[in-house]
């Protein structure tokens, strides 16, 4: 299925060679005679896997244990039939588009293009979401698989939990209140921020380039990579078992990390401090190198060259240009 991010983009870059500012054409997508316009309901039984594909707006998702589900829009006061959602079932997949195939928007960049969707959804289904402008917002929710994305839209959650999770977003945010728990999690912003309370995962990959990072804790039963361009990374209590390998790496930014357990550890930076607060029993071992930076600590010793901290149980390894490295016990 066509997607509407790059067919968005492409339309509006066209319009803009054309002098046409305020017409845009939507969304092309397949099948599109099969669609139904407008509100729906759904039974459970009949959908494993939800598609949902909207331009602007907004699209808040609620968690439902009722047998038949509903999906309504908002602010849809054009009038015009063909401004109205689309949805389609296929097989065990519910498609839900934000207008008919090929509509052409009138003033689309004014305040009348926006949309709401509230839609419910079960537990236990694979959740796709796919935005231009539009925010998403979930609730709580246990799903098999997740892939949330958006150009310029937020995506909010309270939490959620799924095998694989997938959230990224082109200069929107990322925040979420409770918890994030998978297998594998996957979270990327090119100049939002991402904020969050909980992940937990066996591998973690995080990348920015000009947006923070900012965690409460991570859990990590195997990898932790986190790599930003111009953005900090703070996480206030990491927690990784014996075998977890993480990587943090800022090229203008700073690293706050609380460490409570881990395998190995590597972090570095390019004009950003290293600061790392020992939470737990563990200490580390380090090996610091520098370009212009400190190592501080007001306990420790030297082993073979490696700054050792308490029980030196964690092996780390710390790489700073004008940076210093502070260690707090």
């Amino acid at each position: 299925m066509k997607k509407m991010v790059p067919i968005i983009a492409a339309c509006v870059l066209l319009c803009a060679f054309c002098g046409c500012a305020n017409y845009i054409i939507g969304d092309f997508y397949d099948n599109a005679e099969a669609y139904s316009a407008g509100d729906f309901t759904y039974n459970v039984k009949d959908v494993e896997r939800i598609e949902i594909y909207w331009a602007r707006g907004s699209v808040n998702i609620k968690n439902s244990d009722k047998e038949t589900l509903s999906a309504i829009e908002k602010n849809n006061d054009s009038g015009d039939e063909g401004f109205k959602m689309r949805w389609l079932i296929d097989g065990k997949t519910l498609f839900v588009r934000f207008c008919e195939s090929g509509f052409v928007y009138k003033d689309f960049f004014l305040k009348k293009g926006d949309k709401n969707l509230d839609i419910e959804i079960p537990d236990g289904i694979e959740l796709v979401v796919s935005t231009v402008s539009a925010s998403v917002c979930t609730e709580n929710h246990e799903l098999k698989d997740a892939e949330i994305s958006s150009v310029s839209g937020d995506l909010t959650l309270v939490s959620m939990k799924a095998a694989e999770i997938s959230l990224s977003t082109t200069s929107g945010k990322i925040k979420w209140t409770k918890e994030l728990i998978g297998d594998e999690i996957g979270l990327g912003s090119v100049s939002g921020e991402i904020i969050g309370g909980e992940l937990s995962a066996g591998t973690i990959e995080i990348g920015t380039t000009s947006g923070k990072v900012s965690l409460q804790s991570v859990v990590s039963r195997k990898d932790f990579f986190c790599d930003t361009v111009s953005g900090s990374v703070s996480v206030g209590d990491f927690v990784g078992a014996e075998d977890c390998v993480a990587r943090i790496s800022t090229t203008s930014g700073y690293v706050n990390l609380g460490l409570e357990s881990a395998g190995r550890i590597s972090v570095g930076t390019v004009s950003g401090d290293v600061k790392i607060t020992l939470l737990g029993e563990n200490g580390f071992t380090a090996d610091y190198s520098t370009v212009s930076g400190n190592f501080v600590c007001d306990k420790y010793s030297v082993e073979n060259r490696k700054f050792v901290v308490g029980n030196g149980k964690i092996r780390l390894e710390v790489e700073t240009t004008s940076g210093d490295f502070f260690v707090k016990q």
